[in-house]
This record gives C-alpha cells, sequence and structure tokens, in this order.
C-alpha cells in the first residue's frame, strides 16, 4: 500500500511537471538595431500614454528592456535613423595575400624562426608580387603615416608660437625594475631558467623647452612607508617620494 501511493505520487508530479513546461512560455531573445530604439522613442512621444506592455509586445522584447531604452531617449533620438543598422564584417582587401601570409606565418613559428615587422612587410610585397598585386603598400598596421605626423608637428609649432620656450614643459614616466636581473651572463656550462623579478618604481621627470628648468623627479614606489624608510624624513630626500 505505501509503494502504491509512492509510485502514484511519482507519477502525478511527473505529470505536473511536463504540463508546467508545456506551459512555459519560451521567448527567443530579440536584439534591437539603433534605428528601432530610436522608433520607439518617436513611438513614445507621439503616444505618451501608451504603455510599455504594449510597445514590448510589438517588438517582442521586456517591458524592463523598454524601460531602459526610454531612459536613454537623448542617445537614441540623436543617432540618425539612415545610419546602418547592421554591423558588417569587412572582411581582407586581399584573400590570396592573407591566405599566403597567415601560412607562411605558421610555418616559421613553428620552425621557431624569429619574426620582425620589417620581415612581415618584405613578406607580403613579395605575395603581392607573386599575385600581381599592384595598390599593395606596405604599414605598420594602425600607424600614422608620415604626412599626418608632419601636419600635426607643424600644428604643434604654430599652437605654441605665443608660449615663450621657457613656459613649454614636457615630462613623461619611465618605469624602473631595480630587482631584475640581467637577461645574458657569463657561463660555462648550461643554467637553468628562472622566474624573473619584477619589481619595480615609477619615475616621472619633467623639463622646460630650452633645458633651463627640471623638477625634482617623482619616485612612485609600490609602498609608501617601506620598512627601510620608516624612521626617514622625506623632506630630506632629492625626489619626491609617493
Amino acid at each position: 500500500m505505501i509503494y502504491t501511493f509512492q509510485r502514484n505520487q511519482i507519477s502525478i508530479a511527473v505529470i505536473l511537471w511536463y504540463n508546467a513546461k508545456l506551459c512555459i512560455d519560451v521567448t527567443k531573445r530579440t536584439i534591437l538595431s539603433a534605428a528601432q530604439k530610436c522608433e520607439i522613442c518617436e513611438t513614445k512621444e507621439r503616444e505618451p500614454n501608451l504603455f510599455n506592455t504594449s510597445i514590448a509586445q510589438r517588438y517582442n522584447i521586456g517591458k524592463l528592456t523598454v524601460t531602459d531604452i526610454l531612459n536613454e531617449k537623448k542617445h537614441w533620438l540623436a543617432i540618425s535613423r539612415d545610419k546602418e543598422s547592421v554591423k558588417k564584417f569587412r572582411g581582407p582587401k586581399w584573400p590570396q595575400l592573407e591566405k599566403a601570409l597567415g601560412l607562411w606565418i605558421d610555418n616559421a613559428l613553428n620552425t621557431k624562426q624569429n619574426i620582425n615587422g620589417n620581415i612581415l612587410k618584405t613578406k607580403a610585397a613579395f605575395f603581392a608580387e607573386r599575385f600581381f598585386i599592384e595598390d599593395f603598400h606596405q604599414s605598420e598596421g594602425c600607424a600614422p603615416s608620415a604626412e599626418s605626423i608632419e601636419n600635426d608637428r607643424l600644428a604643434l609649432q604654430q599652437f605654441f608660437r605665443s608660449y615663450n620656450p621657457e613656459d613649454i614643459w614636457n615630462g613623461d614616466e619611465t618605469g624602473f625594475f631595480w630587482k631584475i636581473e640581467p637577461s645574458r651572463v657569463l657561463a660555462r656550462g648550461p643554467i637553468s631558467g628562472h622566474k624573473k623579478e619584477k619589481s619595480r618604481v615609477t619615475i616621472f621627470y619633467a623639463t622646460n623647452a630650452t633645458g633651463t628648468e627640471k623638477i625634482a623627479l617623482i619616485f612612485i614606489h609600490k609602498y609608501k612607508t617601506p620598512r627601510a624608510m620608516k624612521n626617514l624624513n622625506y623632506k630630506n630626500l632629492p625626489v619626491y617620494y609617493y
């Protein structure tokens, strides 16, 4: 009798679970374009009494999604609806060259060859010649062209004409790995490798254009009060310590 009750109970539970699973409304995620989000904001402006639920049903999205879009309506209304709503993947300009260069790089890496930018440019020019590509130009990736650099330099010189060279300052920072060991040493036999010590400090320096004035070095350490400098007056240091 007890066994029959448990079996019936399990059967009822399975049936209820199966029916509940069939009743679940499985909704797929809908991705809206910028133009559609702009349209939602315009619709809400034309019909301010329209419920967000109705808008959500129209676009097959959630009510909270509509609320988030309307909260940023200034952003979406500022976007022109003439812009492309779907992101496109722009393939390579010369697919054959890209494929040949990629195969060559794989083979070079498999044979443990050293590759640098000059080698890649030379090899790319070689493949471009073999594939009769006439409009191929070597480049350094996203590096600016020499013409744009020259234009920026002239514009910068024009901007600084109204300032005295003594009042024009330039600063930069550098890292100093003070505990790292030399990468090459003298040895009579093989030496086992070990992980390099990467403890570093940051140093900032600045000077004016004429070199007549220089600020004291700014020394940025990992610890504000190291144990070795516990009783030291930082004001007496020749650098600004942080």
